[in-house]
C-alpha cells in the first residue's frame, strides 16, 4: 500500500495551479493623419501558447480606469478576437499613451499613438503660382520693350544711313 504522505504529495502536485508566464507584445509607436483610422496590435500569449485578447486602457496606468470597450460600433474599441485597438476618425486628442494589459494582469506594455495634421499648402501654392505668373509677365513685358527699342534703334540707324547716303550722292553729283 502506498504511503499516505506520498499520496498527499501527489494529490497536492496535481491540484496546485501552475504558474503561467504571460508575454505581451505591442507596436511601440503608431502615427496616423487626423481623420484616418489607427490600429494598434497587441498580442499576448502564455507559456503554453494560449492566446487571449488583452485589455486596453487609455494612459499608462490601468488603476481606476475602465478598459476600452469591445463594441465595434464605437469610435475607439478593441477587437476581442484579435486584441487590436482601433481608433476610427482619429483626432488630435486621441494622441497619447495606451496600455495593453495581459488577460491575467501579470504583464503589460504601452504604445504611443501620434495623430498629426498635415497642413494645407493651398494658400502657399496659390501665392507661389501668383508670384510665378507675375515674373513671367514681367519677363514678357521686358522682352517686348527690348524688341521695340531694338526696332526703333534699327529704324533710326537706317534713317541716318539713308540721309548719309543721300548727302554723299548730292556731293558726288555737285562735284562732277
Amino acid at each position: 500500500m502506498a504511503h499516505p504522505h506520498l499520496l498527499f504529495l501527489l494529490l497536492l502536485l496535481f491540484l496546485t495551479p501552475t504558474t503561467i508566464i504571460t508575454a505581451v507584445n505591442v507596436v511601440p509607436v503608431t502615427a496616423v493623419e487626423k481623420g484616418d483610422t489607427a490600429e494598434i496590435e497587441c498580442t499576448t500569449s502564455d507559456d503554453g501558447g494560449n492566446k487571449k485578447a488583452p485589455r486596453w486602457y487609455r494612459g499608462d496606468n490601468a488603476t481606476g480606469v475602465p478598459p476600452i470597450p469591445e463594441i465595434k460600433d464605437l469610435r475607439v474599441f478593441v477587437d476581442a478576437s484579435t486584441g487590436k485597438l482601433t481608433v476610427k476618425n482619429a483626432t488630435l486628442e486621441d494622441s497619447g499613451t495606451y496600455l495593453c494589459q495581459a488577460f491575467d494582469q501579470d504583464d503589460s506594455a504601452t504604445a504611443e499613438l501620434h495623430v498629426y495634421e498635415m497642413p494645407s499648402y493651398l494658400e502657399e501654392g496659390l501665392i507661389v503660382m501668383g508670384i510665378s505668373i507675375a515674373l513671367i509677365v514681367l519677363v514678357a513685358v521686358g522682352l517686348i520693350v527690348m524688341a521695340v527699342q531694338h526696332r526703333r534703334r534699327a529704324a533710326i540707324a537706317k534713317a541716318k544711313l539713308q540721309q548719309k547716303m543721300q548727302r554723299q550722292l548730292r556731293l558726288d553729283a555737285t562735284s562732277h
